[in-house]
């Protein structure tokens, strides 16, 4: 895959070590807006230079993609897929954050087609990618829906969204289909 990619007015290019001030603002907004993000709490700087740290290195070794959306130099979204550390399974976990100030103009729909496309050629052995969504949350799971993930499960009460509790839609991709067993 060929970077950087120009989408509208965005820029959609892999994450690196210089992004740190820009995503702890990016993130220390989304948290300011209590945005369903699954995490309530900002970061330190210290806390996100380990954290893009950990992913660069997971990208050199295959083991994540991780992708940024830039409008005028500000990062607006982010979108990554992790390979699963502790699990024989080829599943790859994905999540994705979006600026409230660009919803609706097609950037999480192309960061999940960057990302998922991405991660195909790059993943080791990578063949089913993984969410999970607030159940109740319909723009996010419709959307989930429209790139071709389907649910395959439903936990009630799983996310605690400042103290309200939400069920988590497990919503799976499989990109190299499973082989079946037969009886």
């Amino acid at each position: 895959m060929q970077f950087p990619i120009h989408y509208r007015d965005f820029i959609l290019r892999p994450e690196i070590l210089d992004d740190v001030d820009e995503l702890k603002r990016f993130s220390d907004q989304l948290v300011d807006e209590r945005a369903m993000i699954g995490r309530r709490d900002k970061r330190s700087k210290a806390e996100w230079e380990a954290s893009v740290g950990m992913a660069v290195k997971a990208m050199k070794t295959r083991q994540a993609v991780v992708i940024v959306a830039e409008k005028e130099k500000k990062i607006v979204g982010l979108s990554a897929i992790f390979l699963q550390a502790q699990k024989m399974d080829p599943i790859g976990v994905l999540g994705i954050m979006v600026d409230r100030d660009v919803r609706c103009q097609g950037l999480g729909r192309k960061l999940m087609e960057v990302i998922i496309a991405w991660a195909q050629d790059m993943l080791l052995g990578l063949e089913c990618i993984e969410l999970g969504a607030i159940a109740d949350n319909p723009p996010a799971v419709a959307l989930y829906k429209q790139m071709g993930f389907v649910s395959v499960a439903r936990i009630p009460s799983r996310l605690n969204h400042f103290g309200v509790y939400y069920d988590e839609e497990i919503m799976q991709l499989w990109v190299r289909p499973p082989k079946s067993i037969s009886s």
